[in-house]
């Protein structure tokens, strides 16, 4: 609560000191100055009542239409109050996937912007870091590569086959595409809101999500196909 409402706290704050020179001064400064203070006050007041902790103080006056939910795509479709951003989404049970391979947590504030952490198992291995704090890290089987703008990361195998895709999508649209085994056979593939199972060797390039990134990563990090 207190991170909610400091911008409205220092502002009323700051609004004292035009209140103090107004106390020293007379006349036509007086009023200047308790002016001032009145409109720095209203401000702070307004911010309370029309702010926002995820998308700024004035969020709710100027965009009164925009939506209050934030969607995530996996294997389904799952809406979370966009205010919810501000404390932190773990997306981990709303990623409808046997075992439950993939970790996601997305936090956001308007003061200091997005945060995600992602984890993935891979053939049974323990968890890899994919990104934490936004930073990516993480060691991929061999002969696996990771490539990544400002709204997307993508793992892909030794064949260029995508196995992960987080993707934002306009401000509040979370959609993830993955392939993950499923039993000793199978394979589960998620595409936004749908997921499907098959054999794996009857899985064909139509099944897979598009390939996002060029490959390999180092010289095109965060080129696009």
């Amino acid at each position: 609560m207190l991170k909610e409402i400091w911008f409205p706290v220092t502002l009323t704050i700051v609004g004292l000191i035009p209140a103090g020179l107004a106390l020293a001064g007379d006349g036509n400064a007086r009023r200047l100055w308790l002016t001032a203070m009145g409109l720095l006050w209203f401000i702070a007041w307004l911010s309370y009542v029309w702010g926002d902790p995820v998308r700024g103080p004035f969020a709710t006056m100027t965009h009164p239409g925009s939506s209050d939910t934030l969607a995530i795509y996996a294997g389904g479709k799952v809406n979370f109050p966009i205010k919810q951003l501000s404390s932190g989404i773990d997306f981990t049970h709303a990623i409808r996937i046997p075992g439950e391979p993939i970790h996601l947590f997305i936090q956001k504030t308007w003061w200091s912007g997005w945060n995600c952490d992602l984890d993935m198992v891979f053939q049974g291995e323990p968890p890899i870091v994919l990104m934490k704090h936004n930073k990516v890290s993480g060691q991929l089987p061999a002969g696996w590569d990771i490539n990544f703008d400002d709204h997307a990361i993508e793992v892909v195998d030794h064949e260029g086959a995508p196995i992960l895709q987080v993707i934002q999508d306009r401000d509040y649209d979370v959609y993830v595409n993955t392939v993950t085994s499923n039993g000793p056979n199978g394979v589960a593939i998620m595409k936004g809101s749908k997921v499907g199972f098959k054999r794996k060797d009857s899985l064909s390039p139509q099944d897979l999500p598009k390939v996002l990134f060029k490959y390999p990563s180092e010289p095109n990090r965060g080129v696009r196909q």
